[in-house]
């Protein structure tokens, strides 16, 4: 136990932010809304916000000529004897076929927005804030009469000591100086007794080790219980001998 804790307000550092100093324009952020944007994107010009743009292979029409008929539909195909034109089998005597670019949808998706109809703001570039311009970004003005430009106030949660009365402290000095003599007593003889206990223990466990060091198989209070117990006491000694400081510091303050 202890008279202080660190303040939760300052973390112990003593001080805080100057809230004084804050910038009225962008409330501390040290940032604005971009007004050309929303949520750092604009419409893609481009392509006019579709996402797609006209095929520049087949120019919109979703087509191309046939590149073994020549576009005219029909192909010569040669016998022993004679020569004879007949439909081409590749675009069924059309004389074109769809445009491996756009698969006869006559466009294809937008290489500036990547189909998202949308782009990055060249303002923001993407993050849809802009710095603010009365603070330059800093978040704070550039003079302040609280804290004269450190930023800093001291904490009036702790009123700058960084730390913070415990409930123990304040219930050693809410009692009075008889029951704080009593309490005292109770964990001197408390803590006069603990040290011998704690010897006997350990002398306990030694024994334990001798008999066991060997083919015996040690009880499973060897392994964690003995141990633990030792700990246990050992910790409770250190308590009493803390609260005791504590009680006596405080005798010492109030009278």
């Amino acid at each position: 136990m202890s008279l202080y804790e660190k303040c939760y307000r300052c973390g112990g550092s003593k001080s805080v932010k100057c809230e004084a100093c804050i910038c009225p324009e962008c409330e501390g952020l040290g940032k604005r809304d971009c007004p050309g944007c929303d949520r750092g994107k604009i419409p893609c010009e481009a392509c006019a916000s579709k996402g797609t743009i006209p095929c520049d292979v087949c120019a919109g029409t979703g087509s191309v000529s046939c590149q073994d008929c020549v576009g005219k539909g029909i192909v010569t195909k040669k016998t022993w004897i004679l020569k004879k034109e007949v439909p081409c089998l590749t675009c069924s005597g059309e004389g074109h076929v769809d445009c491996p670019a756009c698969s006869g949808s006559k466009t294809v998706s937008c290489p500036t927005c990547n189909a998202s109809r949308r782009v990055s703001c060249p303002q923001c570039e993407g993050s849809s804030h802009l710095k603010c311009q009365v603070c330059d970004g800093t978040s704070v003005q550039s003079s302040c009469d609280q804290c004269s430009g450190s930023r800093k106030v001291p904490c009036s949660k702790c009123k700058g000591s960084g730390q913070l009365e415990t409930d123990w402290a304040k219930k050693l000095r809410g009692s009075s100086e008889d029951r704080l003599r009593s309490e005292y007593e109770r964990r001197q003889g408390d803590a006069a007794r603990l040290p011998q206990k704690i010897s006997g223990m350990r002398q306990e466990l030694r024994e334990m080790d001798d008999e066991y060091n060997g083919p015996n198989v040690a009880p499973d209070s060897y392994h964690g219980e003995m141990p633990q117990m030792i700990w246990l006491e050992e910790a409770k000694l250190q308590r009493l001998e803390e609260e005791m400081r504590d009680i006596e510091k405080v005798l010492n303050e109030k009278w």
